[in-house]
Parts: C-alpha cells; sequence; structure tokens
C-alpha cells in the first residue's frame, strides 16, 4: 500500500502507513512472527528508504542499525541483510558536509 501512495506523489499516506506497520511490531506474537517477522523487516526496510528519500538520514539509520542487529546471525546471503551491507557501504563513499 505505501509504495501504490508513494507511486501516485503522496508520501505522507506512504508514510504513514510504513510507521503504523513499525508500529505493530510490538503485537506480533510468536504464531505470526514465524510467517510475519520477514514482512516486518521489509517494511522497517522500505521506511528506512523513505526516511532517506525525505532527508531523514537519521531515522533511517537508527531502523538501517536494528535491522543489522536483529540480522546479526542471518545468511551472510540473506536478501535484507546484502542490501544493508550495500545501504553501508554506499553511505560510507558519500562526502559528509564539514
Amino acid at each position: 500500500m505505501a509504495k501504490a501512495c508513494e507511486r501516485q506523489g503522496d508520501t505522507s499516506a506512504a508514510l504513514q502507513v510504513l510507521e503504523s506497520a513499525s508500529a505493530n511490531r510490538a503485537r506480533v506474537n510468536y504464531y505470526i512472527s514465524i510467517v510475519g517477522g520477514p514482512f516486518w523487516m521489509r517494511d522497517e526496510m522500505d521506511l528506512a528508504q523513505l526516511y532517506r528519500r525525505l532527508g531523514r538520514i537519521q531515522d533511517a539509520e537508527k531502523i538501517e542499525n536494528e535491522l543489522r542487529k536483529l540480522l546479526a546471525y542471518a545468511d551472510p546471503d540473506f536478501p535484507l541483510l546484502v542490501e544493508l551491507k550495500r545501504l553501508q557501504n554506499a553511505s560510507r563513499h558519500v562526502r559528509k558536509p564539514n
């Protein structure tokens, strides 16, 4: 839904959808987390990417760092972890203003 909102140019609605999904992490129980956990992580990654596009870099990095901690024991080729590593490498190459 967030991607559809963003494609229509409504980043505010996209942000609201993703922030709502992010807040639902606390409600995920054991049975849902087995299936829903990866979806929640994908939503978090989408939220971090939207934050970056909106210039909210610190918010994006906070989410990315939390995901890295959660994926500390994941296989190195786990797609979300690969994406996080790519972002981390890319941000190292970006010059920070003085």
